[in-house]
């Protein structure tokens, strides 16, 4: 199926240069090497990098200079190649992204509870391999360099306090209560630990110990220590990235990483409103049909109060969303092509993150013989409803993101090029397409899904712009949040935070979602009695986690090739 991408992709006109594809393949494989060198656990989980041989990134000054360095003279070299290779397009875009984003000088405001090098490296540590004397002593060898990492992060920390760079004071606090956690945490349960515990081998673990007691555990504290006592009293007290210096130039840096598309923040905003318009009118038919409201906050609040719609206990949700998973797992079987193979389990958060704004979310195994797990925010349960937790384990598992990342490894080998690639806009806009398609297949055991599933979308491609470019206070953002009746005051004070950590990521869902419907649209307008949902959704799949517009390209040149069928 990779020729129709190939068909669809532009070829690059520039002077003479290196010709076909054997100039991508190495130019390609340059850029992967450099997005690997700054974030290795990235090629851990796109499966190019061996977790025994991960080691933590050089994010100094003069690394991240030399990183830069080489990404433009890469873009010089692309300039003067001539070729229809697939992957000449894609590399085009991920470096001027890349290049974009050097405008935000991320490095110096690096603190995030919900993308922080803490959640990075806790993940790692749980599937860190120990059962060999070599990958036991790759594993002393990487958190025996922890304390250097830390060291550069707090460093390039005061340079962008200098600089007048810094996350707001909310999210530190956040970022606090995580390493708190991890500190305080007993051997038992020590996220960074977790090596120990699972390696089997009782010299190693009390070495591990040691190293854990001398090194880790001090650099971990003198960075919590850093935070709390230097950066977050000068920690900024705006929410939105446009009182960074450069920030409204940032912010549109960020919406074309994050939604690989060319509208801007009011475009954005405009069609976030059109959205939500679309969806309130949408969820006060349903009401009018199912609950007998008259009006969209009528029924948002009736359902909200509906006792079948709530749970008695933690235990009680979990179970549910393990049977919800199962649901979602056998009624997409009629929508693929290809079933699948790798199993997923639902487990709560980890104790270090409860409580702390880390919402529900997919862990994927880069070991298909390994469960992937839907690690959902359980210690929520009085506040959520089964509406709504239904419809997140269908985002999060199958046919969501598990499915999707599962039949994107499945379905061929896409080169390495496109497998750091990572679009967010083609990840999660599936992951709420999904949401939808679980309706369509029946996989809905609760009529609140159908509301719950429509009273959010839209929101965030409004309320994100609102913060970071057009003045919206936490205030305003908090009550249309919870207008949705999706999310408490608690959630919704949450949500906020999640959105000044990480700007413009909200509105990769729903500018994804809506344009794979789009697509499907255009797949059923043009093929008719001859539309496959399965192979549609094959060819959405094995495009790729590349940018949105070369989905379209591949996804219409399998339209014109179907079409091509019936002459």
């Amino acid at each position: 199926m990779r020729k129709y991408l190939l068909l669809a992709l532009t070829v690059l006109s520039a002077p003479a240069g290196a010709e076909g594809s054997n100039g991508i393949d190495a130019l390609s494989d340059a850029y992967v090497n450099i997005r690997l060198a700054r974030d290795p656990f990235a090629g851990m989980t796109a499966g190019l990098v061996d977790p025994a041989s991960v080691r933590l990134p050089d994010r100094s000054e003069t690394a991240l200079a030399e990183l830069d360095a080489r990404e433009d003279a890469l873009a010089q070299q692309l300039a003067t190649l001539r070729t229809t290779a697939p992957d000449a397009a894609l590399l085009n875009i991920l470096l001027d992204t890349d290049r974009g984003l050097r405008i935000c000088r991320r490095e110096l405001w690096n603190v995030s509870h919900m993308t922080g090098w803490q959640i990075g490296l806790s993940g790692f540590a749980a599937q860190q391999p120990v059962g060999t004397p070599e990958q036991r002593a790759a594993a002393l060898a990487f958190w025996g360099d922890l304390p250097r990492f830390v060291d550069v992060e707090i460093a390039n920390l005061r340079r962008g306090l200098a600089q007048g760079y810094s996350v707001p004071q909310p999210v530190v606090r956040r970022v606090l209560q995580q390493f708190d956690g991890a500190l305080a945490a007993p051997a038992d349960k020590a996220p960074l630990l977790a090596p120990a515990r699972r390696a089997g081998d009782a010299a190693f673990t009390a070495e591990f110990t040691r190293l854990f007691d001398s090194a880790v555990k001090p650099a971990l504290a003198r960075y919590r220590d850093f935070l709390r006592d230097d950066y977050l009293p000068r920690a900024r007290t705006s929410l939105g990235l446009s009182a960074l210096p450069d920030g409204s130039a940032c912010y549109e840096a960020q919406l074309r990483f994050y939604t690989t598309l060319g509208r801007d923040a009011r475009g954005v905003y405009a069609l976030g409103e059109k959205t939500v318009a679309d969806n309130k009118a949408a969820v006060t038919k349903i009401g009018r049909k199912t609950l007998g409201t008259p009006d969209f906050a009528a029924t948002v609040r009736k359902a909200a109060e509906a006792a079948d719609n709530r749970f008695q206990s933690e235990d009680e949700l979990l179970a549910f969303l393990r049977t919800a998973v199962a649901a979602g797992e056998t009624k997409s079987k009629p929508y693929f092509l290809t079933p699948v193979a790798q199993p997923i389990a639902v487990e709560p958060l980890p104790d270090f993150q409860r409580g702390s704004g880390i919402p529900s979310h997919y862990q994927p195994s880069p070991d298909p013989a390994r469960p992937a797990i839907y690690r959902t925010a359980s210690e929520q349960w009085a506040r959520m409803s089964r509406g709504d937790a239904e419809v997140t384990a269908m985002h999060e598992a199958v046919p969501g993101h598990h499915l999707q990342t599962v039949l994107g490894r499945q379905s061929g080998a896409p080169s390495r090029l496109a497998r750091v690639a990572s679009n967010p806009a083609y990840f999660e806009g599936w992951g709420r397409y999904a949401e939808g398609l679980a309706e369509e297949e029946g996989a809905y055991s609760t009529p609140y899904a159908a509301i719950a599933r429509r009273v959010w979308p839209g929101r965030g491609m409004v309320i994100d712009p609102g913060l970071h470019m057009f003045g919206w206070t936490r205030e305003q953002a908090v009550a249309f949040i919870v207008e949705s009746g999706r999310f408490s005051p608690e959630e919704a004070d949450a949500m906020v935070d999640r959105m000044a950590a990480m700007p413009a990521q909200m509105t990769a869902y729903d500018s994804g979602a809506l344009e794979i419907a789009a697509l499907r649209r255009e797949a059923e307008k043009r093929l008719g009695k001859r539309f496959d949902i399965r192979r549609f959704h094959a060819s959405v799949l094995e495009a790729g986690s590349v940018p949105l517009s070369l989905v379209r390209d591949h996804v219409e040149a399998w339209i014109a090739a179907e079409a091509g069928k019936r002459k």
